[in-house]
């Protein structure tokens, strides 16, 4: 089970293509195909094993993480900028609780997520749930 951080535009909403035509479906598909490539090329995107992030957040103490720590693999979650700088000293807390380096290079690779959000303050933070 996974979790998947990704910095995009915020989405408009989203209407269903249940009696759209085989073009539009394909052109959407198209579409969706094209913005995930940008994304990962952009470095905007961060796919996460949830044990392995809930491992890390257990170890820095969950209660000290009021963002991370309410993070469930089953919802999907939109985060703002305004709470950049909350998630940027969560994510402090979890390189420093790190044990070995596949959780080091976990919590590494979601402050680089953020540092890139920084950088974009336009775009938002959507965690999709598997």
């Amino acid at each position: 089970m996974g979790l998947t951080l990704v910095l995009r535009t915020p989405r408009p909403s989203r209407k269903t293509l249940r009696r759209a035509t085989r073009a539009q479906r394909r052109d959407r598909r198209a579409a969706e195909a094209a913005e995930w490539e940008t994304t990962r090329r952009l470095g905007r995107f961060l796919d996460v094993e949830v044990l392995d992030l809930s491992a890390l957040v257990d170890r820095a103490g969950r209660d000290r993480l009021p963002v991370l720590g309410r993070l469930d693999p089953w919802k999907d979650a939109v985060f703002h900028h305004d709470e950049l700088p909350r998630l940027e000293g969560e994510a402090g807390l979890l390189v420093k609780a790190a044990a070995d380096d596949r959780q080091r290079r976990l919590a590494t690779a979601l402050r680089d997520l953020l540092a890139r959000w920084r950088a974009e303050p336009h775009l938002l933070l959507y965690c999709d749930a598997d």
